[in-house]
């Protein structure tokens, strides 16, 4: 597996454990693909999703140091209100790709906010701001945050 396909299972990893424990279900993950990234089922119902998954970072430099590239730089202003500009450009990018797809089921969107600064909070905050296209094939879209408390990416909050 490459670096992106690991930060993808990470990232579901923790969905479905957030998802399982708050949602009374025991979702699993089938198989990795693509487009969708994922297939999980239901152990009990059987139900079956394709969870795509996309990571948010403020830029490509926010990447590199949030993945270690570049330990030692410093990156200057960040403020929520590009973030979220940045999540509404994603947001739009993903349902247009997704209309592609040819998987036939019920689609959800899952964006791990990789931001170190900006948690759930600050989100819920400006929720409003955020953009969700109208006309998209996605039955749900989450967003997962990195918790205080329990010390890895647990938050949810869903935007649609």
């Amino acid at each position: 597996m490459n670096e992106k396909e690991n930060l993808e299972g990470a990232a579901c990893d923790c969905f479905l454990d957030s998802y399982n424990a708050t949602h009374a279900c025991k979702f699993y993950i089938v198989r990795h693909q693509d487009k969708p990234d994922f297939i999980v089922q239901d152990f009990e119902s059987g139900e079956s999703l394709g969870i795509e998954v996309t990571h948010l970072y403020f830029d490509g430099k926010e990447a590199k140091m949030v993945l270690g590239r570049q330990p030692h730089e410093l990156h200057g202003v960040m403020t929520l209100d590009a973030l979220i500009q940045k999540l509404n450009a994603d947001l739009a990018e993903k349902v247009t790709r997704a209309a592609r797809y040819e998987y036939v089921g019920k689609l959800v969107l899952l964006i791990r906010v990789a931001s170190p600064i900006f948690d759930k909070q600050d989100f819920e905050m400006y929720a409003d701001d955020i953009c969700v296209p109208e006309l998209n094939t996605f039955a749900e879209i989450w967003l997962l945050f990195y918790s205080q408390e329990t010390k890895t990416y647990s938050d949810l909050m869903q935007i649609l």
